[in-house]
């Protein structure tokens, strides 16, 4: 299952940012707890002790997990059994069929909306944005916790019309949370590593003041919004 990542996370219900505890889906050591095969998938056995005396989760996420189905539905319905807090962070471009039988088994979905405009949002990762925003209105109709998150890339994805049609659609769907992720320019280096071409050279990170005034449109629609 590559680039699926399991993260065990010390923080209080349906807040999943404090602590992160990462590990393959096949490790190559054990980091705690053990492992066995069900149904001839290696899935982790949770070591509840070593997270006795705080409210635990765990998130599947990737890539995007949604893309191998069988192993998040059957990992989540396991942890569910066993009491723990599940979230799920997928880009939501995926069959709602698929989508809402993962669902059954996860407290809280992270969901990526990388734009507003479908011909903007075609430009930036090649498909539209139709199917996402659909799965987005039928998760909150669903009634599953989620926070939206947004990569806000200057020039790309922070005009103040895509910002204004994010927290109309966010506030007309009965949403409150939205957590921005500024741009920053930490992976620079991993491209020359690798001999391969940065193409954001010339985006410069954004000043506090940026990102702030970008937090208080957001705000002016009632939202709950932080900063990652």
């Amino acid at each position: 299952m590559a680039g699926t990542k399991l993260e065990a996370i010390r923080s209080g219900r349906l807040r999943y940012s404090e602590y992160r505890l990462i590990t393959e889906v096949v490790p190559k050591r054990r980091w705690a707890g053990r492992i066995r095969v069900v149904s001839h998938r290696p899935v982790l056995a949770l070591p509840h002790r070593r997270l006795a005396g705080v409210h635990s989760g765990v998130t599947v996420s990737g890539g995007e997990p949604t893309y191998q189905p069988d192993f998040p539905l059957e990992f989540l319905r396991r942890c569910r059994e066993c009491g723990i807090d599940t979230a799920l962070d997928t880009c939501g471009y995926v069959s709602w069929k698929t989508l809402e039988s993962i669902l059954e088994y996860v407290d809280l979905v992270l969901f990526d909306i990388k734009h507003m405009d479908p011909v903007r949002h075609k430009e930036l990762t090649g498909v539209d944005n139709k199917l996402i925003l659909d799965n987005a209105i039928r998760i909150a109709r669903k009634g599953t916790a989620m926070i939206i998150r947004v990569p806000l890339i200057p020039g790309y994805s922070d005009s103040i019309g895509n910002i204004k049609a994010l927290g109309k659609f966010m506030s007309e769907i009965g949403l409150t949370r939205v957590d921005l992720l500024p741009y920053h320019q930490l992976g620079e280096n991993k491209y020359k590593r690798l001999n391969m071409e940065y193409q954001l050279t010339a985006v410069k990170p954004y000043e506090d003041r940026q990102v702030q005034a970008i937090q208080e449109i957001l705000e002016s629609y009632e939202l709950n919004v932080l900063i990652g």
